[in-house]
């Protein structure tokens, strides 16, 4: 996996020195006191530069990006109707109308829209799900709901029927834990509830859990499975080769 950050100003700075064919000149010009005022005054600077650099990586595949917040991450699929009003012609229209083309292109780009099971969260979840569809043709590939709570599938009456014989017996140590298996088991069926209205998208939904651990082994068994999801047939192999830049 090779990764690099392309927030705000490095996605900037990397379009300009592409431009200017120089880092050295591109810093001093985003420095200048005049330009750095009317750079950050204008629309979706960032999302157009981080375009140009993304659209420069086609060695890469596939190509994961991490969107920002649900805000920011609409403006990236409203660019070209955002700017073709000022920018009508040039390299940059051009590079605005290929990159909208694939990214409402299903065989090119898979939306992955992330939630929680909360009910706030959801329905942002709905609203970005709609909007993209009617405003951008988008269809998300796959709806991830994060941080769930995870049980063991006992059914309620057996585990109520082992919570009364524990508690019969005297088992303290039974009883707390069985108890907490039913307090989980009560979270599970509302994080259901509330996230039931996701499989009227079209999307299909997978549920993660809440990690307890970040070592290196949970957290690739994490990454295949979220791989195994998203992707028919998932990967034959997941080499651990890591880079950042």
């Amino acid at each position: 996996v090779h990764g690099m950050s392309l927030a705000g100003d490095a996605a900037i700075l990397a379009f300009a020195a592409d431009v200017l064919h120089s880092r050295r000149l591109a810093r001093l010009l985003l420095a200048h006191r005049s330009v750095g005022p009317l750079i950050a005054a204008m629309p979706a600077v960032a999302e157009v530069a981080a375009t140009h650099v993304l659209a420069k990586k086609r060695e890469y595949a596939p190509l994961v990006v991490d969107l920002e917040a649900t805000g920011h991450a609409r403006m990236w699929f409203e660019l070209r109707e955002t700017l073709s009003p000022v920018i009508q012609r040039g390299p940059i229209a051009e590079l605005l109308e290929r990159a909208h083309a694939e990214l409402v292109d299903p065989a090119c780009t898979g939306l992955v829209v992330v939630t929680r099971p909360e009910p706030l969260a959801i329905s942002e979840a709905l609203e970005l799900c709609e909007e993209l569809r009617q405003r951008g043709g988008v269809q998300p590939r796959a709806i991830l709901v994060n941080a769930t709570c995870a049980v063991p599938s006992h059914a309620a009456a057996d585990r109520d029927a082992l919570l009364q014989r524990a508690r019969a017996a005297g088992a303290t140590e039974i009883v707390a834990d069985l108890e907490l298996l039913a307090r989980r088991a009560a979270q599970v069926e509302r994080e259901h509830a509330a996230a039931a209205p996701l499989a009227d998208t079209g999307a299909k939904v997978v549920w993660l859990p809440r990690m307890s651990t970040t070592d290196r082994r949970s957290l690739l068994a994490f990454g295949v499975e979220v791989a195994a999801s998203l992707f028919e047939p998932p990967p034959a192999t997941l080499p651990e080769a890591v880079a950042w830049t």
